[in-house]
């Protein structure tokens, strides 16, 4: 039996198969949302896209929980839902922080890469109602007392930024 590609495989830098990986998950999925949009239109596309996205916000504490990440406060939470987020979404993943206390985060994502897979496939998806219900699943699921408000800008709709997202923890 042929067992070269393994070899070949452990010859290419982790950091370089980590970003095509990702980038292959990006544009499979964006290429699926964009061919249920042709097929069903953009409502029915972001009801079955929330359903999806939902579960994978709320599976994201198994890998918060595997990666022993601590998300007792919205400051850990945040660190530890976006260390996921770019872990499962790759690289292109880019977060700034205008505010993080243990009590209350705002913050920006500066880069993704559903927008850019859009711009690169020439598909237009309505992301944000998608991408607001995955965070709130996967902040509810890391702790029942966080809770996210997504911010008014989004990437995808040409704003430089998405945001400024709030997670706050309640008493």
């Amino acid at each position: 039996m042929v067992q070269e590609y393994k070899e070949m495989v452990e010859k290419i830098p982790a950091e370089m198969r980590w970003a095509i990986a990702t980038r292959a998950l990006t544009g499979a999925a964006t290429a699926l949302e964009a061919a249920i949009q042709d097929a069903l239109g953009p409502e029915k596309r972001r009801e079955i896209a929330t359903r999806v996205w939902v579960a994978g916000g709320a599976g994201m504490k198994q890998l918060v929980d595997a990666l022993g990440l601590p998300a007792d406060d919205a400051k850990a939470a945040v660190n530890a839902a976006t260390t996921a987020t770019m872990v499962a979404m790759g690289p292109e993943t880019q977060v700034e922080f205008i505010e993080a206390t243990p009590t209350k985060v705002v913050g920006r994502i500066t880069g993704c890469a559903w927008p850019l897979r859009m711009k690169e496939m020439g598909v237009t998806l309505d992301c944000l109602p998608v991408c607001t219900a995955y965070h709130e699943a996967m902040y509810k699921a890391l702790n029942p007392k966080l809770v996210f408000r997504p911010g008014d800008k989004c990437i995808a709709r040409g704003d430089p930024y998405c945001g400024d997202a709030v997670i706050e923890l309640r008493p």
